[in-house]
């Protein structure tokens, strides 16, 4: 069945990973990555930089980072960010390049190397406000504030911190309306409030 690559497949092994990943089965979700990446590399070539290679070593990495296997990790978002910076340049802001920063930063704050974990979410959020827009209400500027206001936090910087979890709700708020049942809603309101 997987004997001849095709991109249809290739996504379609990317999604149920995916999935798998969502109900909490890492091994399957790890399998199904692993079967799609080395399908999108018979289609594009093991020497030439693809998007949707990157984006399948994006995803591995974040099994791995599930899986709490945080070198593994590290190296998949680490070689999807390479990938990522060489097709899009080095220069350019790009989506994926800003979402793989932000996962490395991820890593670093699971290796409690919070200085590494900062400069990551800084590199990612400057990246997305030159995509978005420094005024624009984005789901990614939000998170991007919310990992630094984290950070903050973990590091008794309590005024950053609730100075950074303040932005990203009021863009979460703007994004999503007042009244809106939302758990990083929640989640940033008991931020604030434990500040």
């Amino acid at each position: 069945m997987l004997e001849q690559p095709h991109p249809d497949i290739a996504a379609s092994l990317n999604n149920i990973g995916l999935v798998y990943i969502a109900l909490g089965k890492l091994d399957e979700a790890l399998e199904k990555h692993e079967q799609g990446v080395k399908m999108r590399i018979a289609i594009y070539g093991a020497n030439k930089p693809h998007p949707e290679i990157a984006r399948s070593l994006n995803n591995i990495g974040t099994v791995y980072l599930a899986m709490d296997r945080l070198d593994k990790s590290l190296e998949k978002y680490e070689q999807s960010l390479d990938m990522n910076l060489e097709i899009h340049g080095y220069n350019d802001p790009h989506p994926d390049s800003a979402d793989t920063l932000n996962n490395i930063g991820l890593v670093y704050k699971s290796q409690g190397k919070l200085e590494e974990a900062f400069q990551k979410y800084e590199q990612s959020l400057e990246m997305r406000n030159e995509i978005y827009g420094v005024n624009n209400q984005h789901p990614d500027i939000a998170e991007s504030l919310k990992n630094i206001g984290l950070l903050y936090h973990a590091q008794g910087k309590l005024g950053d911190a609730l100075e950074k979890y303040e932005q990203s709700l009021d863009i979460e708020l703007a994004i999503q309306g007042p009244n809106a049942l939302n758990p990083d809603i929640a989640t940033l309101l008991n931020n604030v409030g434990g500040v």
